[in-house]
């Protein structure tokens, strides 16, 4: 006998090779699977971010450095023009290792790819309550160095990460 190709925890409807028996179903069910996933599976749940983009400024803050990134969006205005849409996103990288390999590769305009985890926080400033949303990069890389031409970052400037 066959159960249906079900997992009971999370519903997800298997290929239908699949076949669950009998007694792989009771482990399952007396194993607690079907109350949930075991905690064996570690961190099945993040919240995460991947930016490609170019470097438009970059600050030390204590320990941390402070990189601001620019993404832009290709999409169509009104009238069917093409134009580019720039968001600015900030991250703050705490790894020595990643600050090191920025002050000695990476400028102003470079386009570069920064992953990692987010977390939403919040703290008081005179009184009133502000929130933000935390980007802490575990991950980056450079593409390529700005091209020949280009305004550098956002303030036009080019200038090196101080060391």
């Amino acid at each position: 006998m066959e159960f249906p190709a079900i997992v009971a925890w999370w519903n997800i409807p298997l290929p239908r090779a699949t076949r669950i028996t009998v007694s792989a179903a009771r482990t399952l069910r007396d194993s607690g699977c079907a109350r949930g996933p075991p905690r064996s599976f570690g961190a099945i749940t993040e919240a995460t971010f991947d930016i490609t983009g170019h470097i438009g400024h970059f600050r030390q803050h204590g320990n941390a450095l402070k990189v601001n990134i620019c993404a832009n969006y290709r999409r169509k205005d009104d009238r069917g023009n093409w134009i580019d849409d720039s968001y600015w996103n900030s991250v703050t990288i705490w790894s020595e290792q990643i600050q090191k390999y920025i002050r000695n590769h990476v400028r102003v305009g470079d386009l570069v790819r920064a992953k990692g985890v987010m977390r939403d926080s919040s703290y008081e400033h005179e009184g009133e309550t502000r929130y933000t949303t935390d980007r802490t990069v575990l991950r980056f890389g450079r593409f390529g160095a700005k091209r020949d031409g280009d305004a550098g970052g956002a303030d036009g400037t080019d200038d090196q990460l101080p060391e």
